[in-house]
Parts: structure tokens; C-alpha cells; sequence
């Protein structure tokens, strides 16, 4: 018999560093190539698109966790950031529940926010932001 039931429309799973360790009712990147159009006297429109840079934003809405300590170790204290002088950096992957197959890998993954919320009568769920490198799957 299964320790928890989770109801109501599809899921994500969430592997950091290889290891499950939530469940997210939405999952998703955002890739921002900035590219700039190279524009020339007498000629109507760009003649190419330059990419000047590069950022990565994943988000995670309604992440319940497997393990509660597991995604407390994604989260550092501002005391761990502030002694370290940096973030930590995790490989993310969103995986297919169904058939725990990779649908998106992502390397370089930091946190940027995070907040949680605890209602009545259900899971502690948090809502959590990341920056990344790369996006790999």
C-alpha cells in the first residue's frame, strides 16, 4: 500500500543530482537567446540575427517533496550563501511519471527564489525558481 495519493491531473517528476526527489504540478523553462539583428545602410531588414547572450529560467509550481530534507538541501540559509560566496550548483532533470523517461535535463542549476505554503489539510508545497547554465535535454 502506498504511503501517500496524490489526485488531480499530471505530474512532473523532479531528479536533482540523479535522485528523485519531488513531485511538481507544473514544470517549466524559459530560454532567452537575446539575439540582436544585424542591420545595414540600404538594405530593407536585418541581413542575420547575432545571439549577444545567453539565460536559463526553470520554475516549479506546487512541488511536493518525496523527502522533506531532500529539497531543504536544494535551499540554502543565507549563512551557507554568504560564507560559501556562492550558490550551490545542481543538475536538474524533469521526468515523465508514466514512464520515467527524461523530458527536459538542465546543468548549472542554482536557486533564485523560493516560498512554500501550508494549508490545511494537505501537503507543505513550495514554489520554487532556478537560474541555469545550460539546458542539455
Amino acid at each position: 500500500m502506498a504511503k501517500r495519493v496524490i489526485a488531480g491531473g499530471a505530474w512532473v517528476g523532479v531528479k536533482v543530482n540523479g535522485k528523485l526527489v519531488a513531485m511538481a504540478s507544473g514544470a517549466s523553462y524559459n530560454e532567452d537567446f537575446q539575439v540582436q539583428p544585424a542591420n545595414v545602410i540600404n538594405h530593407l531588414g536585418p541581413i542575420s540575427y547575432d545571439s549577444q547572450g545567453y539565460s536559463c529560467t526553470l520554475t516549479l509550481d506546487l512541488l511536493v517533496a518525496r523527502d522533506k530534507q531532500e529539497v531543504l538541501d536544494l535551499i540554502p540559509t543565507r549563512s551557507q550563501v554568504k560564507k560559501d560566496g556562492k550558490m550551490p550548483e545542481n543538475i536538474v532533470e524533469f521526468v515523465d511519471t508514466a514512464d520515467n523517461k527524461v523530458i527536459n535535463a538542465f546543468e548549472g542549476v542554482v536557486l533564485n527564489t523560493d516560498s512554500k505554503s501550508i494549508q490545511p489539510n494537505t501537503y507543505v508545497t513550495a514554489n520554487l525558481a532556478f537560474s541555469s547554465t545550460e539546458r542539455t535535454v
